[in-house]
């Protein structure tokens, strides 16, 4: 070899050789940095947990809004009051009558006509 092949190959490896460094160094710049950065980004079970956490705190905070805005004393039962009795016929009747006496006289002749025809149809059959 003379030297003149010998000069020939050493420029052209100093012409190649800095940019081959810089590939090598941005390849192992894009492996070891930034494909996790990106793989980290968009990985999916994150974004979905991040997802459901942003949910979880929205219900958690329009649940805390809701209770704000009820008050709770107004709930409370009172036995004697908030549960009415359950009245029977006759209850209501007398309630009735004792309330409106004419509504009462018209109700109570209603009530003995009908069971009186109830009574006849029955007899009849």
């Amino acid at each position: 070899m003379s030297d003149d092949v010998i000069e020939m190959l050493t420029r052209m490896i100093e012409w190649l050789g800095m940019p081959m460094v810089y590939g090598v160094l941005g390849l192992i710049f894009f492996i070891f940095i930034v494909r996790p950065f990106f793989l980290y980004v968009f990985d999916l079970d994150r974004v979905a947990s991040h997802t459901a956490a942003t949910e979880t705190t929205s219900i958690n905070d329009a649940s805390k809004e809701f209770d704000a805005l009820l008050d709770r004393d107004e709930l409370t039962l009172d036995e004697d009051e908030d549960i009415p009795d359950i009245l029977t016929d006759d209850q209501k009747i007398a309630k009735l009558a004792a309330s409106s006496p004419d509504k009462g006289q018209a109700l109570v002749k209603q009530w003995l006509n009908s069971d009186q025809k109830t009574t006849d149809s029955a007899k009849g059959e």
